[in-house]
């Protein structure tokens, strides 16, 4: 039997094949060697990062805002100046109707005092809230740029001119009381039902004045966190 040809040499050239065939195929020498030194390009990360940086403080929404408080700031004088335009006109019409009152259609006593003493009161109004509103009004007209201190000193002349109403709401009550009961009683009329209506009166203008001073509060809580960032 020929030795070449037998199933032994047979099988050890199976098992010799199958063995170079699996070198060649898990020889890996052929492959790249990574670069143990090599690293990411940092200047190309570094460039991303402030592209992104420069995109994030670019965004819009700080214009917005600013542009929002400008428009506000602008509102509030132009309703400041009515109001003040307003409550002038109202204290000359007090003084106006105690002249004609006292000299020409010769009103009873108690109207004339109350009409004397709501004027006379309403002249220290007028006066402090021409205080209160040109200070902030002049710090517009110098620096129109410095939006957020502009707009904080209106706001602020806003909170003082809420509380000059608070308070003219307690010297108010005693006034219109003290009228009520001497007209009432001249006239010999049941005395409750005015008295409730005026009282009345005068609580919902303090309520509307508390609401609009804790708006004003909350609106300047919110520039000056503009002012802090």
């Amino acid at each position: 039997m020929n030795e070449e040809n037998s199933p032994l040499n047979e099988k050890s050239k199976v098992t010799l094949q199958t063995k170079t065939q699996a070198e060649s195929t898990l020889d890996v020498t052929s492959l790249p060697k990574r670069n143990e030194d090599e690293s990411p390009d940092t200047s190309v990360l570094d460039e991303q990062w402030a592209e992104m940086s420069q995109d994030w403080q670019t965004q819009p929404f700080v214009k917005t805002d600013m542009s929002s408080v400008v428009q506000r700031t602008k509102q509030s004088i132009f309703r400041a100046k009515a109001l003040l335009a307003f409550d002038v006109f109202g204290t000359v019409l007090l003084l106006f109707a105690v002249v004609y009152g006292y000299f020409i259609a010769h009103w009873q006593t108690p109207t004339l005092i109350y009409l004397g003493i709501a004027g006379f009161l309403s002249i220290f109004f007028v006066y402090y809230e021409i205080k209160i509103r040109l200070s902030s009004w002049r710090l517009f007209e110098i620096n129109p740029e410095n939006i957020i201190d502009n707009a904080i000193a209106n706001v602020k002349a806003s909170i003082q001119y809420i509380k000059l109403i608070k308070l003219s709401c307690y010297a108010i009550i005693p006034l219109m009381n003290w009228y009520i009961v001497e007209m009432v009683t001249l006239k010999e009329k049941p005395l409750l039902v005015p008295l409730v209506l005026s009282n009345g009166f005068i609580l919902v203008m303090f309520l509307i004045s508390h609401y609009f001073h804790l708006k004003k509060n909350k609106e300047l809580e919110q520039i000056e966190s503009y002012n802090s960032e």
